[in-house]
């Protein structure tokens, strides 16, 4: 039978709107709710949305976002209870088992559409192949983006010291004086650095990520054990809010550009660009898929991170989704 993807998300907006006024209950106060993020990208834009196109106060929330730089710090704020929740990347999970008091509770993304590899004007790096041996930019050791540097390798034959991951940061502006000074030949972040330097001639997007890696649970959210305990409803309704604003961006290319831009620090027509090519990326139910889960123990142990294969299974519930988590919109 062929699912109404319009009609799942009435349904499920009318849904938040209900269980937001049970929540606020007469008073009609809304609940607190303190969420982190590593960076402002184009990757967490649902969290905007749901805080300026009101799904998180239809749901009864009043969320405040916090900013930090890098996930190091935004697991320690997890553990000093400054947050509630943590937005961050699949290799976060290191952090849990490191022993954070929290929980893996949904899948945000599932797709690495939001990295790309991004060179400068050398003509000598035509293609993947070229960046063999060569140094490449990454955030950290460690990250995410260094797993995806030495996969580079592992996927083209050239094994996992193929290419050198250099950490230099996640600045745009630090990635692209690397680039112009062939620190390294190229870098893994964001497709908006590829764009902005295409539109200054100084570089471009060489192949997003997914040429050799094509499925990764690339950010997850994380809850704080306390709030997962004691305000389990509070998580549910975030959950459920946060899905309604992926399924919201999906129908409203115009306004999630505009909000994007707002909080990014991005142009609007690198956006825009982004919009298009990321909408397989957002994950329509939140699902965390037992393949991805199994390559990001992968990449936790390639990136000596775990002493071996780490059963992340025991940090990651479903528990706190909507129970019918169906797809919203055709991938």
């Amino acid at each position: 039978m062929r699912r109404n993807f319009a009609s799942d998300r009435r349904l499920l907006a009318l849904c938040l709107i209900v269980l937001g006024m049970l929540a606020a209950g007469p008073g009609g106060a809304a609940e607190p709710l303190r969420v982190g993020i590593a960076s402002p990208s184009m990757t967490f834009v649902p969290l905007f949305i749901g805080q300026q196109a009101g799904q998180f106060a239809a749901a009864g929330l009043d969320v405040t976002v916090s900013e930090f730089t890098g996930a190091a710090r935004l697991h320690q704020a997890i553990l000093s209870d400054s947050i509630d929740i943590a937005l961050g990347c699949g290799t976060d999970y290191a952090f849990l088992v490191k022993g954070t008091p929290e929980l893996a509770v949904a899948a945000l993304t599932d797709k690495p559409l939001n990295f790309a590899v991004i060179v400068g004007n050398d003509p000598r790096l035509a293609s993947l192949d070229a960046l063999r041996g060569r140094r490449i930019g990454v955030s950290a050791n460690g990250t995410l983006t260094f797993w995806l540097a030495r996969q580079l390798g592992v996927a083209r034959g050239w094994g996992p010291g193929g290419v050198t991951p250099v950490a230099i940061g996640t600045a745009r502006s630090v990635l692209a004086a690397a680039l112009q000074t062939n620190e390294v030949a190229a870098v893994i972040t964001e497709p908006a650095l590829g764009y902005q330097l295409e539109s200054e001639h100084r570089g471009h997007v060489l192949a997003p990520v997914t040429d050799y890696v094509p499925d990764f649970m690339t950010n997850t959210a994380f809850a704080a054990t306390a709030l997962s305990r004691f305000h389990p409803d509070r998580l549910r309704r975030f959950l459920a809010a946060y899905l309604a604003a992926v399924a919201w961006l999906l129908d409203h290319r115009a306004e999630t550009v505009a909000i994007a831009a707002q909080h990014t620090g991005i142009t609007p027509a690198i956006l825009a660009r982004e919009y298009d090519l990321w909408l397989p990326m957002w994950s329509r139910d939140g699902r965390v898929r037992p393949e991805l889960l199994a390559l990001i123990a992968q990449a936790l142990q390639d990136s000596g991170l775990t002493e071996g294969r780490a059963d992340l299974a025991r940090f990651t519930t479903a528990n706190f989704l909507p129970a019918e988590s169906a797809p919203l919109a055709p991938r």
